[in-house]
């Protein structure tokens, strides 16, 4: 009788093991990736957003990183998105601006021109700011400019799905996105 007992024993372990090994494998869910444009509803329009990276857009690449520091200016958190969209600009009246990007970039490189070179590649780079002191989910960078016809203007041109951050009062959000431009 103590030699069985004995042996159950021994074998407990690896069928422990065992189970959790299986259990582990029923809970991998499986990962589909897409390459698909995302409509984004807007009460006039439906606009058709493509992301971007791929061979069709490949004049700019964008990417966000959110900072959120607490009220004594220490670091709570840092998140990144590289997965951001073009989104279409429209000017009041419907009509597409399609340059609206082009012009908003040039006059920040007249301010302050940077370049960079990633895998042999050279790029024009501008860096653009917003503080929030409130949670989000989405970010949009909004690009502003003086219009004669329209006055002060200002366009959403870049859509990214970043993590939803949690502020606590007097927690400050700051996005920093980073603009670059393909020097043919």
């Amino acid at each position: 009788m103590e030699h069985s007992l004995f042996r159950i024993t021994i074998n407990f372990p690896g069928i422990c093991i065992t189970v959790i090994f299986i259990s582990l494998i029923g809970f991998i869910q499986p990962v589909d990736a897409s390459t698909t444009t995302t409509q984004l509803e807007y009460p006039s329009q439906i606009i058709t957003t493509s992301p971007l990276g791929y061979s069709d857009e490949q004049e700019y690449k964008a990417y966000l990183q959110t900072v959120v520091r607490d009220k004594n200016d220490q670091l709570v958190s840092v998140t990144e998105s590289i997965n951001i969209w073009k989104v279409p600009t429209f000017l009041p009246d419907n009509e597409p601006a399609p340059l609206w990007m082009d012009i908003v970039f040039d006059y920040t490189l007249k301010e302050n021109y940077q370049t960079v070179i990633i895998d042999s590649i050279k790029y024009e780079k501008v860096e653009y700011f917003a503080i929030f002191e409130s949670t989000r989910a989405d970010s949009y960078l909004w690009l502003c400019a003086d219009i004669q016809m329209y006055g002060n203007l200002c366009m959403k041109v870049f859509y990214a799905r970043s993590p939803l951050v949690f502020l606590e009062d007097g927690n400050i959000l700051t996005e920093k996105w980073t603009i670059l431009r393909h020097i043919s």
